[in-house]
């Protein structure tokens, strides 16, 4: 057991929140499971390994709200280290690793490059004045707030550029852009804008609905809501087919420690969706979110042969259509409070090499405060991310939920801090937007940032409306009433600006 220790300025820092979000990890970026205690000296954190570590913990910043940032690899130590200086070590590590990978070297621009070189300004100022503190903890505070401006504004730039290189060779890129249909709304004008905003439409096989009764079927709301879609001029992605959720039937608990009945159940259940809806949809989603878990009780083994039974089941009846699984939280947060033996990457790549006929993986970014929701990183992060995943050599589809607010000038989740925070007051700065509408701008800008992806083939909006899912409130496209939200702006702007 190893154990890293820091001391900060601002004692408020060493919160139960952090205590709950935080957590370190190795130089694959997995989180290890640990515990985190705080005492009278300073933060204590015990990790099962005497290597180093990155700590990742939830950062307050004047810009960007609370976001999570890592430091650099920290050796253990008998001294503590100071939480601030190496939250903006961390930071400023990371941007110059960015950008000296960054298109070998290329310039950034004046601008930016006053506001790096004042960032660097501030971390030595925070180093070298430590017989001041409050002074040094501002003085890494400026240095990390300078450092996300300058991360989130390059990583954007970058994005664009790409975004129009690609269409160099074809007009428009060919991301899908899409939307959850649950269930068909009553406001047919909504469902006329959201139609328009998007080219895909995501139909899900609720476990619970489809099957209220064990080996009992009905798809009236199913059909009914495809027999919408088949009218617009979209793509029909099917699923997910199994989430280990609360969309699971009330019956099926009755095999909780039995798990050949639940795999027999689930098996029936699969087959009869896929048979009934083969040559409806353009592609399949399996399952959903299975390396969370859920409230069966079964072992990550057991988790991984589910996984494994629903695409087996739907390439015995249907071998062309393509097939997709979906990852919640691909940081793998999670991991830091409970043991889990492979990381949502190691799960995908475990099923890609097992060749059952994945076309595609997808990955989900709920980012928000929940515990089911990964917390909020700047755009270096995420665009990480997406290239680590990439790395699977398969198509990757993002999936998107994430609070968002209802009408412009109205910010619908005082609580919420990331994505919906407006910015910091800046004239240079590319994100800097009106408060009014910073969320939905935001929004718009990340999905910028995923579509310039080549490897990224489908972009969807995960929630419709706000009540849909009690866990993951304000995230829909429509708000309570089911009136049109401003992120359908965004997408349908996203939709004709770059997409077919």
């Amino acid at each position: 057991m190893g154990r890293i220790s820091f001391q900060t300025t601002d004692r408020d820092r060493f919160s139960d929140r952090l205590l709950e979000r935080a957590f370190v990890t190795g130089m694959e970026g997995i989180p290890w499971h640990g515990d985190i205690v705080v005492g009278k000296d300073g933060l204590h954190v015990d990790k099962p390994t005497h290597e180093s570590g990155h700590f990742h913990v939830p950062w307050k910043s004047a810009s960007h709200g609370e976001i999570l940032l890592p430091t650099t690899s920290l050796r253990e130590s008998h001294d503590p280290y100071q939480l601030e200086l190496e939250v903006a070590r961390g930071t400023l590590f990371r941007l110059q690793t960015y950008l000296n990978e960054r298109l070998e070297g290329a310039d950034i621009g004046d601008v930016l490059y006053e506001k790096y070189s004042l960032a660097k300004r501030r971390l030595m100022e925070a180093l070298t004045g430590r017989e001041n503190p409050e002074q040094a903890y501002q003085a890494a505070q400026d240095s990390i707030t300078l450092t996300l401006d300058v991360i989130d504004e390059l990583c954007l730039t970058d994005a664009r550029q790409l975004i129009e290189q690609r269409k160099k060779s074809n007009d428009q890129l060919a991301t899908l852009l899409g939307a959850r249909l649950d269930k068909l709304p009553e406001n047919d004008s909504a469902m006329d804008e959201i139609s328009g905003a998007v080219n895909s439409i995501v139909v899900p096989f609720n476990w619970r609905e489809c099957s209220p009764d064990a080996g009992k079927y009905q798809f009236f709301d199913v059909d009914r809501t495809l027999g919408w879609v088949h009218q617009q001029d979209v793509k029909v992605i099917g699923g997910p087919i199994i989430q280990l959720d609360h969309n699971l039937p009330d019956w099926v608990y009755l095999w909780d420690n039995d798990f050949t009945t639940f795999q027999s159940y689930m098996k029936q259940y699969v087959a009869e969706v896929v048979t009934r809806y083969k040559g409806r949809v353009h592609a399949w989603i399996s399952s959903a979110g299975l390396n969370f878990g859920g409230p069966m009780r079964f072992s990550e083994e057991q988790i991984v042969r589910l996984a494994v039974d629903v695409v087996e089941v739907i390439r015995e009846i249907d071998t062309q259509t393509p097939v997709l699984i979906t990852f919640d939280q691909p940081w793998g947060d999670y991991m830091a409070t409970r043991q889990c033996d492979l990381a949502p990457i190691q799960f995908a790549d475990a099923l890609a090499r097992a060749e059952i006929g994945i076309n595609g993986i997808g990955i989900e970014l709920k980012l928000g405060e929940h515990e089911q929701h990964s917390l909020p990183r700047d755009f270096l992060e995420i665009s990480r991310l997406l290239n680590r995943w990439s790395m699977l050599q398969l198509p990757l589809v993002v999936s998107l939920q994430l609070p968002n607010e209802s009408a412009a000038g109205e910010n619908s989740l005082p609580g919420f801090h990331g994505i919906g925070l407006p910015p910091a007051s800046d004239g240079n700065s590319i994100v800097e937007v009106e408060s009014t509408t910073w969320s939905e701008q935001r929004i718009m800008q990340l999905m910028e940032l995923i579509v310039a992806k080549p490897i990224v083939q489908a972009v969807l909006w995960n929630q419709l409306s706000d009540h849909d899912n009690p866990n993951h409130p304000q995230a829909g496209l429509l708000d309570a009433n089911g009136n049109p939200k401003p992120v359908v702006n965004s997408m349908r702007s996203l939709r004709e600006s770059h997409l077919g």
